[in-house]
């Protein structure tokens, strides 16, 4: 089962996605109010892994009006600013793409079942096997009002059964704190993949570049006194 070394217990943020947000406007359409900031958490988190250092240790409990960093601050502005730059990478335009087009192929293209399985999955796989985790971005919405639906979470392992072809790929999951979450991937169902009921009509790999997150200054100092 290739695994990296990301740890969701290590790596992802202790206190769950609970943002709210207007994304940048897409011509012609109402502004866009996302269910919280999933790409800012798993690009901010994907941050402190290649830094090198653990998440700043913030749960819940240290936040007993939202449960949340409030906006403002250094962290939450942070992952805001992340969540925004996640949409700006060129894979993010599938999101777009992906939401409009369908399942099943189109004329000269494959279709959203068949761009995940035959072109994503592989290169998450290898991804996975080099020891990187990634960014997925998940696709359920089927048109541009419900586009806030769509996710963005990190995969850090995978494992096929080599009976059924079924792989389960690992997930650190911002809005599940703490519990480990798996999609599965099933080429006999008609849907991509699941996670915990959720049904995706799609993923793929998003480009990521770290960048220097706040507190890593004091995480690393730390990390050097503590060796």
């Amino acid at each position: 089962m290739p695994l990296t070394k990301f740890n969701p217990t290590n790596n992802g943020f202790q206190f769950r996605n609970g943002f709210v947000n207007i994304m940048p406007q897409i011509p012609g359409l109402k502004k866009i109010e996302t269910l919280g900031r999933c790409g800012g958490m798993s690009y901010s988190a994907l941050d402190y892994f290649y830094l090198g250092v653990p998440v700043p240790k913030f749960n819940t409990d240290h936040f007993p009006k939202t449960g949340i960093p409030s906006d403002g601050t250094r962290l939450a502005d942070y992952i805001y600013r992340r969540q925004v730059q996640s949409f700006m990478v060129p894979a993010a335009i599938k999101f777009v793409l992906w939401t409009i087009l369908p399942d099943k192929p189109l004329g000269f293209l494959k279709g959203v079942r068949a761009w995940t399985l035959e072109d994503e999955l592989p290169k998450l796989k290898k991804c996975i096997n080099k020891g990187d985790p990634v960014v997925l971005g998940l696709i359920v919405a089927t048109d541009l009002i419900n586009f806030g639906k769509n996710h963005q979470v990190v995969a850090y392992g995978y494992e096929v059964n080599p009976t059924t072809q079924v792989c389960k790929v690992y997930l650190y999951d911002s809005n599940y704190p703490g519990e480990e979450i798996t999609l599965t991937v099933d080429p006999a169902v008609p849907y991509v993949g699941e996670t915990k009921g959720e049904k995706w009509r799609g993923f793929f790999v998003q480009d990521y570049s770290p960048k220097n997150p706040p507190f890593a200054e004091i995480a690393l100092a730390n990390s050097i006194k503590s060796v």
